[in-house]
């Protein structure tokens, strides 16, 4: 899997993750945001297949997503207090980022600065961050995406979009 920081700055509410199979069905111009990821339950759906994976960060901004391959150590872990869970399917090879809103006017044409390159299979995302000091989501925020594999898909159980601007209690990592 290629490790590396992606800057990207969203207009919208939050930012999409997903593999080529996810976004083959929607055209050319089409607005797919408000036709159908708009409602809290067909984001869910799509989330929870591992299709197109919706993080709300929100507020629009500029994040650093800082990608990297396996389970995050136990001392970032812990101090972070903004996580998530999330899975993906992978088909292509691919893992694209990209604003929220890009879904309102799609166009499948992708600069590879938002892409990573890894190996088709199923796998387990963990976002983890922590409130920028300013207090403002978005202005230069941090978000620490490690990934890794499994054999097979696990399923989350998202009854909406992955907010991630909602504070969690502390877990532990072996509960995942």
């Amino acid at each position: 899997m290629e490790e590396k920081d992606i800057f990207l700055e969203t207009s919208g509410m939050g930012f999409i993750i997903y593999a080529d199979f996810a976004v083959k069905k929607i055209k050319r111009g089409e607005n797919f945001l408000s036709e159908h990821y708009w409602k809290p339950e067909d984001v869910a759906k799509e989330v929870n297949s591992g299709g197109i994976v919706g993080v709300c960060t929100g507020a629009p901004g500029k994040y650093r997503l800082s990608i990297r391959e396996g389970i995050p150590c136990d001392e970032l872990w812990e101090n972070s207090i903004l996580r998530r869970r999330l899975s993906i399917k992978v088909t292509g090879g691919k893992i694209y980022f990209r604003d929220l809103y890009e879904l309102m006017d799609w166009d499948e044409r992708c600069d590879e600065s938002q892409t990573i390159k890894i190996d088709d299979g199923y796998y387990t995302m963990l976002l983890m961050g922590n409130m920028p000091n300013n207090g403002n989501f978005g202005e230069n925020q941090v978000i620490f995406l490690y990934i890794y594999k499994n054999d097979t898909f696990c399923e989350p159980r998202y009854k909406g979009v992955p907010d991630f601007t909602q504070y969690r209690k502390r877990e532990e990592l072996s509960n995942l």
